[in-house]
């Protein structure tokens, strides 16, 4: 019992730091442009059935970019895709929302590209990650 529960804890920091790292992590290909994701709640944490809304800006240096589309995907643990929507950065605010019905990791990936500039951004939600269990068992020889 007790490897079974150190196993499920494992999968559970595994996540939180994949939810930590990809929080609002900003990328960019070339210097200048960069693609922020982030959450409407600070710490990314939701229940269930909850509705999160990720928040997608785009700059160029100093500048907010206006022109382009934005293509933003939700996926299941950066895995199975849920949702995919093309956005106008010329819009005041550009959101996704999206939720999960069982626990796990609900990623936000955007990507833009504007006069042969490109950049991309990954946002992360977690929902009730504690409650995350082992999808598969764990071989006999792994651990000895």
């Amino acid at each position: 019992m007790c490897r079974r529960s150190a196993r499920v804890w494992i999968g559970v920091l595994a996540g939180w730091a994949t939810l930590l790292l990809s929080a609002g992590v900003e990328a960019a290909d070339k210097p200048g442009l960069k693609v922020t994701v982030s959450t409407d709640r600070v710490d990314g944490l939701y229940r269930c059935g909850e509705e999160v809304v990720f928040t997608i800006e785009v700059s160029d240096g100093e500048e907010r970019v206006t022109t382009g589309t934005v293509a933003a995907v939700l996926t299941l643990d950066g895995r199975k895709t849920l949702k995919r929507e093309t956005l106008d950065p010329a819009s005041p605010t550009m959101t996704v929302s999206g939720t999960l019905n069982e626990p796990g990791f609900l990623r936000c990936y955007a990507s833009i590209s504007v006069d042969g500039k490109r950049g991309k951004g990954l946002g992360g939600a977690g929902f009730e990650p504690e409650r995350i269990r082992p999808t598969a068992t764990m071989p006999n020889d792994f651990i000895e």
